[in-house]
């Protein structure tokens, strides 16, 4: 139906614009609403997309990530999936999601307290585990890179996440296209969504300069409660 590719297109805009001016969101607020419109446009359109958005990001802020760390990160990415594997296989959906949840909101109100957590190799091993296991099982795995990176300039954090996210992105379509998870039909509704995604890219020229500094990580916070709660409200 072209009017529902229309409206995936406008959600995909709204998401661009979040995600192209915090650094992390467009998966957070475009399956779940496209989803909600119809079962094909999510989650496998997306994460197509994602690519062409992680990549514009990078060629405009991956200078300011660390190399070293996004290998701590990819590192502890690998495991991360195999115990989210793990976990779907052991435990209830509903179980694995809330938990999750709570660990969200956990890592929130620490950072909201001001409690300030050090990157150090153990930390950002740590956070890639979290998030390789978040994104398996909820298609969620911003959150606790970002919350990780909250007292970083915007640069760093967009920068950052933009590389971690490409690399994921790309290994994600592999496997999914593997396994039989994503076909043409993903593509032709990914091309539906990228001109809303890029004119979401452009509009978040503009917003950026007004998020730097402690408006900047309110958002990560804002959004990270975001997650929590649409994972527990998923587990219901």
């Amino acid at each position: 139906d072209p009017s529902l590719l229309l409206i995936a297109g406008l959600i995909s805009a709204v998401a661009a614009t979040v995600h192209g001016t915090v650094g992390f969101g467009y998966g957070l607020l475009a399956v779940p609403t496209c989803a909600l419109l119809h079962p094909d446009l999510a989650p496998s359109p997306q994460i197509l997309v994602a690519v062409p958005l992680a990549l514009i990001m990078v060629l405009r802020e991956g200078r300011f990530a660390d190399r070293r760390e996004i290998g701590l990160l990819i590192l502890g990415g690998g495991p991360g999936a195999l115990l989210g594997i793990a976990l779907v296989k052991v435990a209830s959906e509903r179980g694995v999601q809330l938990t999750m949840a709570a660990t969200i909101l956990l890592g929130v109100v620490l950072m909201a307290s001001g409690r300030r957590v050090p990157r150090t190799p153990r930390t950002i091993v740590g956070t890639g585990v979290a998030s390789g296991a978040m994104m398996l099982i909820g298609s969620i795995g911003g959150p606790p890179v970002a919350l990780l990176y909250r007292d970083a300039t915007g640069p760093t954090l967009r920068g950052t996440l933009a590389l971690y996210f490409l690399i994921g992105d790309v290994v994600a379509i592999g496997l999914r296209w593997g396994t039989g998870e994503m076909g043409w039909p993903d593509v032709v509704a990914a091309l539906w969504l990228l001109p809303g995604l890029l004119l979401g890219l452009w509009l978040a020229r503009f917003l950026i300069p007004r998020v730097e500094g402690e408006p900047l990580r309110r958002a990560v916070l804002a959004l990270a409660t975001g997650a929590a709660l649409m994972l527990a409200w998923r587990a219901w």
